[in-house]
């Protein structure tokens, strides 16, 4: 075995053990966690006992995560454990990823910080212990960015966003909001070629309208309507489950309702050391103080990670380094899409492997140039 996948083993390793033994010690204590048989959970459980749901009207939640639960339950058995399982190796790979996109793009170093970083994060073992789709999703994230990065510049760049971007947003519709972004960089800034950029938006486009199809064609066998992704057949199937859904005044969806600059802070939460009441202006839902140890880990999990981010950022820019320029972009492109729509702790959860590694990208080049004057001076 080379030494790079001595590292690449050891560093998948380390994130799925310690997902593996946070979910055994933590996750799987009712304390923690009382509902551990989660709605995708169920929602898989029921798909893998039959196929009536691909022509019936079955559930409103997006495909993605639900379907590869169902299919890891056909390998594995329909058991929690096979949930968490897939939460803690969804978890290992994206370490991975986050590793290659450093050593590879950002600097010698940048990739092996920013990857145990990731890997002993307490924040994402938290939620790979909880059956929902959001470690899942923080993985396609994580490796769509990858896939531009990359390859950027080749055809295969455009073709592989595009096949991650279509199961992005049958994981969580709401990116759906990213695709003219996404779009307006392959057509414009992918390669210094315009006839290429043409080519590779066109490829984008391509793959994302094609792998819809076969869910278009089923929820439009089911509802007789064209609905491409499952977030808009909520009005359909909303009553065949009882949902825990917040209401704002006027009917609305409380996770919709509350405003730009209320998402903002949540976004960037690093702790919250008092409750904060229901505001029925905004749809904001009453949120409780988190306790010290929450405090805590938020602080060293996230609020250590902003200076030396917010400077990665300042440096890409200044630099005009290409690859950290679009793991910048991909960043803010998300913090934008949730201020616009909905944000909390969980939220953040996709873009914050990109944070982390462009925290490690300044925290990097202050320590050489630090070690440059220091050698310099002597």
């Amino acid at each position: 075995m080379t030494p790079d996948r001595r590292t690449l083993l050891a560093l998948f390793s380390i994130a799925f053990g310690l997902r593996i033994l946070y979910a055994a010690v933590i996750g799987t204590n009712p304390d923690f966690n009382p509902l551990p048989l989660t709605y995708d959970f169920r929602t898989a459980v029921r798909i893998h006992d039959n196929f009536d749901w691909f022509s019936e009207p079955f559930s409103p939640s997006p495909p993605g995560y639900i379907l590869s639960l169902a299919a890891v339950f056909r390998a594995l058995g329909p058991k929690l454990w096979t949930a968490l399982l897939l939460g803690a190796f969804c978890g290992g790979v994206t370490t991975l990823f986050l590793y290659r996109i450093g050593e590879k793009r950002l600097g010698a170093g940048v990739g092996l910080l920013a990857s145990v970083w990731l890997g002993v994060s307490v924040a994402h073992m938290q939620f790979a212990a909880i059956v929902i789709s959001d470690v899942f999703v923080t993985l396609l994230f994580t490796w769509m960015v990858y896939a531009m990065v990359m390859q950027s510049g080749k055809p295969r760049a455009a073709a592989w966003a595009g096949l991650l971007f279509v199961l992005v947003i049958h994981t969580k519709p709401e990116f759906l909001l990213l695709f003219p972004i996404l779009l307006v960089y392959f057509l414009f800034f992918s390669t210094r070629h315009r006839i290429l950029n043409v080519q590779h938006a066109f490829l984008l486009v391509t793959f994302v309208i094609v792998l819809s199809l076969p869910w278009l064609t089923r929820n439009y066998a089911v509802y007789k309507e064209f609905v491409p992704i499952s977030l808009t057949a909520e009005r359909y199937t909303t009553h065949l489950f009882d949902r825990d859904s917040a209401e704002a005044p006027g009917g609305t969806n409380a996770t919709t309702a509350a405003g730009f600059w209320s998402n903002t802070v949540e976004y960037w939460r690093v702790a919250r050391f008092r409750e904060s009441p229901a505001d029925p202006r905004t749809g904001r839902t009453a949120e409780p103080a988190w306790s010290t140890l929450h405090n805590i880990i938020g602080v060293i999990n996230f609020g250590v990670l902003l200076p030396f981010f917010l400077f990665g950022v300042a440096l890409a820019i200044y630099q005009r380094q290409r690859y950290a320029l679009i793991v910048t972009g991909a960043v803010l492109c998300h913090y934008l899409m949730s201020a616009f729509t909905f944000a909390n702790e969980t939220t953040r959860l996709p873009s914050e492997p990109l944070i982390i590694v462009l925290a490690m990208y300044g925290l990097l080049h202050i320590f050489r140039s630090l070690r440059a004057r220091t050698a310099t001076a002597s």
